[in-house]
């Protein structure tokens, strides 16, 4: 029987694995230790690297469709060595990976161990959600890996909630062209810099102000990432760069966008697409979401529908027309110092699933 301590320790664990993009054997220790976690069950345990990214799969022998995945990712966004170092504060617990999503992650293992000889249900780690998830989902569910319906404990704001739609990611470069020359005679050459700049504002022009925003922010938006140009300080500037990260609705077209953007650049700017990725969509009247409002309500909780302006691999199901529910535990912070899980909302999470699983993976 699963308690709170149990969870608690497990989201701890993993918390102190630094699994940045930067240490993929952090990541690989991390996939480790959930193999490690499960040895024993009777399962099929598969390490699957991309590219250089570790990914984990759990099913039963010979089984690539199970009824249901359950999903999560395993590196973390980067941080100060404190934050890998977990703290427990007032019923929280802080640290790098609590919410995002080290907590999801122990409770799909705890289930998973759980489960896996009762319910038909497999179990996808991957390790590159934070830079895409390119090497990691897509390449899993490019693989055949596939089922009827994923859980994904990676956004929803708490185990209440159920987000049923999320923006889509469109990253543009836009790269500039100058002349250069000493810095002491500007006049001599044309800096790229000043040119970006210009095209930048051009570029936000194209979007609506956030003042203007409807109250619940469901517009596409433009944020300027990433600016970089220049050689040196006493040098016009030849070239520079500038990343915009895009976020679109489901009323929106991205090629339209980048199309938009690519005729209204100055001379002497160029913008391309370097990722793109659809919306996320799930229908509140889906038998699998009525199935977990119906989990969250044995729990005397209210279900509740929320929209999303981030992105996650969920998009990834949605492609291939499988619905996926994206549902988390309480917490707040996640990709800053402050990052934290409400450690009572595992077990409500972890009840939820479980119920949810009852429902519909009983073999």
């Amino acid at each position: 029987m699963t308690d709170i301590n149990q969870l608690t320790q497990i989201t701890s664990d993993l918390i102190r694995i630094k699994s940045m993009q930067a240490y993929p054997d952090q990541i690989k220790k991390c996939m480790d230790y959930a193999a490690n976690f499960l040895a024993g069950a009777d399962i099929n345990i598969q390490h699957i690297d991309s590219n250089g990214i570790p990914n984990l799969i759990v099913t039963k022998e010979g089984i690539k469709n199970p009824d249901v995945f359950l999903c999560g990712h395993m590196d973390v966004v980067d941080a100060p060595e404190d934050l890998f170092e977990p703290k427990i504060k007032d019923n929280w617990l802080y640290g790098r990976g609590a919410l995002d999503m080290k907590s999801g992650n122990a409770i799909n293992l705890l289930i998973m161990k759980e489960l896996a000889s009762t319910h038909n249900i497999g179990l996808m780690f991957t390790g590159d959600e934070e830079v895409g998830g390119f090497n990691g989902t897509k390449i899993l569910l490019d693989k055949g890996y596939t089922c009827k319906v994923a859980l994904l404990p990676d956004g929803g704001l708490s185990p209440a909630h159920i987000m049923y739609k999320a923006k889509g990611v469109l990253f543009i470069e836009i790269n500039a062209n100058g002349k250069p020359s000493h810095g002491s005679r500007p006049w001599q050459g044309d800096n790229a810099i000043n040119l970006l700049m210009k095209g930048i504002d051009t570029v936000q022009q194209l979007f609506l102000p956030i003042a203007e925003h409807p109250d619940d922010h469901w517009t596409a938006t433009c944020n300027i990432g990433k600016i970089q140009g220049g050689d040196s300080t006493n040098t016009v500037a030849a070239n520079a760069q500038a990343i915009c990260d895009i976020r679109f609705t489901e009323k929106d077209n991205p090629q339209e966008i980048l199309q938009r953007i690519q005729s209204s650049l100055p001379d002497g700017l160029k913008a391309k697409e370097i990722i793109g990725a659809p919306c996320t969509y799930v229908a509140p009247d889906n038998y699998f979401v009525q199935a977990y409002e119906k989990a969250i309500r044995d729990q005397n909780l209210e279900p509740k529908f929320t929209l999303d302006h981030g992105s996650s691999d969920a998009r990834f199901f949605t492609e291939r027309n499988i619905p996926v529910i994206v549902n988390q535990p309480l917490g707040e912070g996640h990709h800053t110092d402050n990052e934290r899980v409400d450690i009572p909302s595992l077990l409500n999470y972890y009840n939820i699933v479980k119920n949810f699983l009852d429902q519909v993976a009983k073999i």
